[in-house]
């Protein structure tokens, strides 16, 4: 089998999809943290705005690529990087604020990921559903 390994008496053993997928995860988790953190360097006010937001895209693309299972791993970046790092929010108000981002970007580029990989070229319809989703 491929991947296998033996822990104690317990063989365990990963698909090379799965452990694909595992590192995708880690890389995405990674990135975004690590986004997370370099951009609250610029801040411009008291409320924590910054001129730039990397992390907003690398939630985007995660979608695109990964699809469904981002989501969650995006929230869980985003709230975690709340936390560490402090978005001026509390505890509720970052978890509520990390499941709309994960949901609004993350999931908008998962819902329309099919068309979007499909086409080179999205046709006008397609980019307005995807803006005003």
């Amino acid at each position: 089998m491929e991947g296998r390994q033996q822990i104690g008496h317990v063989a365990i053993s990963f698909s090379s999809r799965t452990r694909n997928r595992l590192f995708a995860t880690l890389v995405l988790l990674g990135a975004y943290i690590l986004f997370y953190r370099y951009s609250n360097f610029f801040h411009t006010t008291d409320l924590r705005a910054t001129p730039w937001n990397p992390e907003t895209g690398i939630a985007v693309a995660a979608g695109i690529f990964m699809g469904w299972p981002a989501v969650p791993v995006v929230i869980a970046a985003n709230f975690l990087g709340n936390v560490l790092w402090g978005s001026g929010l509390g505890l509720g108000w970052s978890l509520i604020s990390s499941i709309l981002h994960g949901l609004i970007f993350t999931g908008s580029s998962a819902y329309f990921r099919v068309s979007i990989r499909k086409l080179q070229h999205p046709t006008t319809n397609q980019a307005i559903q995807f803006i005003v989703y």
